[in-house]
């Protein structure tokens, strides 16, 4: 009885740690996603200072004067410090502000980074790299009801991040386009988009 009482427990421990792993990968997947959708606010001016920006919200495309090469980018998209210390390497044209967080964007001719920060400047997360292969319109002509396989060889630089995770929800890809729009696509169950967001980055 007694070597079947142990044998029971350890399943049970082990059920345990298998749920709390699904949980927590699940929850992660939903604090990234709704981390992206967070930052769908537009870009605005920020002058060199890091706490002086106007308000006007303008396309990244409109409001980035420096283009960076993809060596520069990827030192960007490696940078560990603060918004103060990677404004004196990297001057910041484009800072986005929410409640809770701070992004600043970066681009080269090919790619586009960004970099996050609490609201005091402090790194808070792992930076984002995307590849810009296609604009906003390019993206129209995927559709809903085309598969996430459609999706990944339009689109291999995408985000799907759900992918790794190993959660069924949420399930949606993330892309940058050449134009300066954010593209948030869903999926069913079965990987079949459901919805296709674009908004201003």
């Amino acid at each position: 009885m007694t070597v079947c009482k142990k044998k029971v427990k350890r399943k049970m421990r082990k059920r345990y740690w298998e749920e709390i792993s699904v949980k927590t990968k699940r929850i992660t997947a939903i604090a990234i996603f709704l981390f992206v959708v967070c930052q769908l606010v537009g870009c605005v001016f920020h002058n060199k200072e890091e706490n002086v920006n106007n308000e006007q919200i303008q396309n990244i495309t409109e409001l980035i004067e420096h283009i960076y090469s993809d060596a520069e980018l990827t030192d960007i998209w490696r940078f560990k410090g603060s918004l103060s210390e990677l404004n004196q390497k990297y001057p910041v044209e484009c800072l986005r502000v929410t409640e809770t967080m701070k992004s600043v964007v970066y681009l080269s001719e090919h790619n586009i980074v960004f970099v996050y920060f609490d609201r005091n400047g402090n790194q808070s997360a792992i930076s984002n790299k995307y590849g810009l292969k296609h604009t906003s319109a390019e993206f129209m002509t995927l559709q809903i009801g085309d598969t996430l396989t459609d999706v990944m060889e339009f689109d291999p630089d995408g985000s799907y991040l759900f992918l790794y995770t190993g959660v069924k929800s949420p399930r949606g890809s993330t892309h940058c386009t050449k134009d300066g729009y954010l593209v948030l696509i869903s999926y069913d169950e079965h990987s079949i988009i459901t919805s296709i967001d674009i908004h201003m980055i």
